[in-house]
């Protein structure tokens, strides 16, 4: 590795995590006994039929094969503190590609034209990314969700003014556990340039000298400022049945976090830690109190239309609820 990056020694996903991520992940876990049902219902999956698939068609990375993944898989494990370190497996062709496989043993899977496209800060951004998915759970959670979910539509497809408001909350945590994983690659590779230009490679193959990302973050700007409140309403339809952020607002929302405080308390050894000895009194309540505090510092920052529209009314609501209460 071309430098020494700080270890982030029993750093918390809570560290990184979105604030809507944080507040939804919180409650799921806050549930007796869900952790352990969604793993047993997950375990119908099968690790194992998923690892012989790649076992049998794609290429394990190891320290004779593929050694420059296989060291920046060791090296982001170590500044991530994610043990065991999990198989990476190295999926033929040239689309650029990486996941997380798996529920009890989860593993990654990264293509071959990725390893070919990304410079090494930007593949240890990658890596951080998809380790963070693992040890965040979200690989347990989202597809158990998935699957309670699809199966209670099923059981209700009458239902469909309830089936819309679920299947809506639940993509929505899926595009925000993906801003969060986002920051987990910048705290590894510790390059916040080099994580941007990842996201933009990665959709934007052989074409990165052609790329500016001051222009991208500039179209990011015209993306947020919509001077008709139905353009919200488009914004939302466009994204709604999608799992992962559309590209130009997601580069923003990174070099935002990046430009921000909490990228550089964190690198500074400050940070929620597994243990919580750091942060005792975090409850579930506090992550859906930040959760929406963030939301409304979104909104009262926004130059959309309707964002700015529905600001003015959670102000105003507030107001009003404080009079009442009399605070």
């Amino acid at each position: 590795m071309s430098h020494t990056r700080v270890r982030l020694e029993s750093i918390a996903p809570r560290a990184w995590e979105h604030p809507a991520d944080k507040a939804a992940s919180s409650v799921l876990r806050g549930i007796p006994g869900l952790p352990e049902f969604l793993r047993q219902v997950g375990s119908l999956t099968s690790d194992r039929s998923l690892r012989l698939l790649w076992l049998g068609s794609s290429l394990r990375a190891t320290p004779l094969q593929f050694p420059h993944l296989h060291a920046a898989l060791l090296e982001a494990c170590r500044v991530l503190d994610v043990n065991p370190v999990p198989e990476v497996f190295v999926a033929p062709g040239l689309g650029l590609n990486a996941m997380a496989v798996g529920f009890e043993k989860p593993f990654l899977v990264v293509s071959a034209g990725l390893l070919k496209e990304l410079s090494e800060d930007e593949l240890l951004a990658v890596l951080g990314h998809e380790l963070a998915h693992i040890k965040a759970g979200h690989m347990v959670y989202r597809t158990v969700l998935w699957l309670l979910t699809n199966l209670s539509l099923t059981l209700a497809q009458a239902a469909e003014w309830v089936q819309l408001p679920l299947v809506a909350a639940l993509k929505d945590w899926e595009r925000k556990s993906e801003l969060s994983c986002d920051r987990a690659g910048v705290l590894v590779c510790q390059n916040p340039a080099a994580a941007r230009r990842a996201l933009i490679r990665i959709s934007y193959p052989g074409h990165s000298d052609h790329i500016d990302e001051a222009e991208v973050l500039k179209q990011a700007a015209d993306y947020d400022t919509s001077p008709d409140v139905l353009d919200s309403l488009y914004k939302f339809m466009n994204v709604a049945q999608l799992s992962h952020p559309l590209l130009v607002p997601r580069v923003a929302e990174l070099e935002r976090w990046c430009r921000e405080s909490t990228y550089a308390t964190i690198l500074a050894g400050n940070y929620p830690r597994l243990d919580g000895s750091d942060d005792p009194s975090a409850s579930v309540a506090q992550d859906a109190q930040e959760a929406y505090n963030d939301w409304k510092t979104t909104l009262n920052s926004s130059a959309d239309a309707g964002s700015q529209l529905l600001g003015k009314a959670v102000t105003e609501a507030e107001r009003l609820l404080g009079g009442m209460l009399g605070k």
